[in-house]
């Protein structure tokens, strides 16, 4: 490993992150957990699921630029909300060297939820 580093400001409390660089060119980057988040969702499908907008995260102030996207997951604490919500990723793309992830959270009902969003992702950076 070459480094291991938080990679957004603490003090704003959201999208916060960290990576891990290695030398063969690879890069774990990873949302610290314990965050609470708040999203609506209000808009209903076809089968009755109901999603919120498309959000987008990427991590703030990474100094490390990333070629290319080889994988994401996606976890969620439902922090004991009713109406399951779920979190599920629209898209993935690298822009400027940051990687982005687009996503809405999905839910048996329409409301506000008050949830842990984690995202691991691999990359490379060389």
């Amino acid at each position: 490993m070459l480094e291991e580093k938080e990679c957004s400001p603490k003090d704003t409390g959201e999208n916060q992150w960290k990576y891990r660089k290695w030398s063969n060119g690879s890069v774990e980057i990873w949302r610290i957990g314990g965050n609470v988040d708040t999203f609506t969702v209000s808009r209903s499908s076809a089968n009755g699921i109901y999603y919120s907008d498309e959000i987008v995260w990427y991590p703030i102030d990474m100094p490390l630029k990333i070629t290319k996207i080889d994988q994401i997951l996606a976890t969620i604490d439902r922090k004991g909300n009713d109406g399951l919500p779920n979190v599920n990723i629209v898209n993935a793309f690298t822009e400027n060297g940051y990687p982005f992830i687009k996503f809405i959270i999905t839910a048996n009902r329409t409301g506000q939820f008050k949830v842990s969003t984690n995202f691991y992702i691999q990359a490379r950076w060389k």
